[in-house]
Parts: structure tokens; C-alpha cells; sequence
């Protein structure tokens, strides 16, 4: 099981390839999971679904070309109708915290289509998924983009990547983002933003550590909490 009294012990880390860029009009061609534990990363199983578009035609020709897709290799890899898989992504979901590259997307397909396809049993939606793009936000030093992509923290941390975006490939590099930027965290080392230079300065990496490991919305309230008490900390030695 993802948690003991209510305390999260794995994350599921999820990722969708689709036909395009809006939930309610595209397909999800897979859909990849990677369960690891919340203390150190480490992977406890993963998964990978190809689905059968219905309507490939109207897909979005730059969405076929960076997943890679093509009939036959998803016809190899055991493409299935998506009413069948998503009984089988709903029992994977609720195993852990959901986790990922930019959450919202990701949410969004597979919410929309659960609900299309009046899926049976499936999860709420996630309220405060652990999200790579949003630790960027905060931790992120000189060398990321801007727009914080996951292809620019595979770049900053040098993470493997293929030449295509597959599912499951991606959900690891955003685990493995995640377990990166925690690790630069704690470390306190160079090149963080506000978030990392407070805790750094203050010595309080350590305590933030267990926030770290939960939502975008613990590390908000970790980097006021450390902004903060580096302006006490300030005022204090200031003081005669």
C-alpha cells in the first residue's frame, strides 16, 4: 500500500504521451507509471499501457513525431482500446502520492477521459501532486529554462534521455528530476534559488528536508518558512 495512518509512503510518478495539447478534444496514445518510495526514490514497480487511438487522423502531426509514434510499434507493444486500460491505471493510482512533470496535464487527459468513459472505481483527482515543474519554480539556479521543461532539467542534471517521448521513459526522468533536485536541496549546495540560499544560510536544509518530500504547496510553505528565519536570522546578527 502508498500510505501507513495516513502517512504517504510511495509516489506514483505518471506520465501521458497524447495527440495533442487539449484533454477534451485529444487522445492519450500511453500512459506510464513508476512507483518509488518517498525516502530515497527507489523504484518499487512500474508500468506502461500503448493505447489504441480511435481517431488517429485527427491527431496533431508534431504530437506523432515527438512520441515516436508509429502503427506498428504500438500494435508491438500490445496497444489496447483505453476503456480496457484505464481499470487497470485507476488500481495503479491508488498505490502512492501522484507525482510528475507538470501534473496539471497529465491530471487532466486522464481525468477527462476516466470520465468519459465512465471508468468505474476511479480515484479523485489528485489535490497537491508532488510536481517536478513546480520544485524547478523554487529550487531552480542559473541554467534552467524558464519555462523549467522537463527536457531542460534532463539537460541541468544530465539525465539520460531517448530520442522520443515515451510514458514510461518519461515518468522515471521526472523521478529522477525530483530525486535531484531534493538531493541539491539537502545538500544546500550552489546554484539554488531564494528557497536554497535561505535554507543554506540558515542551516535549516535538515528541517526542511521533510517537507521537501511532499507537494508543491509544503514547498511553498518550507521556502517562506526558510525566507523568513533568514531575515530573522539577519536582523539578529545586525543587532549590537
Amino acid at each position: 500500500m502508498g500510505y501507513n495512518n495516513n502517512k504517504v509512503l510511495h509516489y506514483v510518478f505518471t506520465d501521458v504521451e497524447t495527440t495533442g495539447l487539449v484533454a477534451n478534444e485529444d487522445e492519450i496514445l500511453s500512459i506510464g507509471i513508476v512507483i518509488c518510495k518517498v525516502e530515497d526514490f527507489s523504484v518499487v514497480a512500474e508500468n506502461e499501457w500503448y493505447v489504441k487511438p480511435e481517431h488517429i487522423e485527427t491527431a496533431s502531426p508534431r504530437a506523432l513525431e515527438v512520441n515516436g509514434y508509429t502503427p506498428e510499434k504500438w500494435a508491438a507493444n500490445g496497444e489496447r482500446p483505453l476503456i480496457e486500460v484505464l481499470p487497470e491505471v485507476a488500481r495503479w493510482l491508488r498505490r502512492g502520492e501522484f507525482a510528475g512533470h507538470n501534473c496539471p496535464f497529465d491530471v487532466g487527459f486522464i481525468w477527462t477521459h476516466a470520465a468519459r468513459l465512465a471508468t468505474a472505481g476511479f480515484p479523485g483527482k489528485p489535490w497537491s501532486p508532488l510536481d517536478t515543474r513546480e520544485w524547478a519554480k523554487l529550487l531552480s539556479g542559473p541554467g534552467i529554462t524558464p519555462n523549467n521543461k522537463l527536457d531542460a532539467l534532463c539537460d541541468y542534471y544530465a539525465l539520460p534521455r531517448g530520442q522520443y517521448h515515451g510514458a514510461l521513459e518519461d515518468a522515471h526522468l521526472s523521478r529522477l528530476a525530483a530525486k535531484a533536485m531534493r538531493d541539491q536541496f539537502l545538500r544546500g549546495g550552489e546554484a539554488l534559488g531564494p528557497m536554497g540560499k535561505a535554507a543554506a544560510k540558515i542551516g535549516a536544509h535538515a528541517i526542511l528536508g521533510g517537507l521537501i518530500s511532499k507537494g508543491p504547496h509544503d514547498m511553498e510553505t518550507a521556502r517562506v518558512a526558510a525566507t523568513t528565519a533568514a531575515v530573522d536570522r539577519t536582523s539578529a546578527d545586525e543587532e549590537p
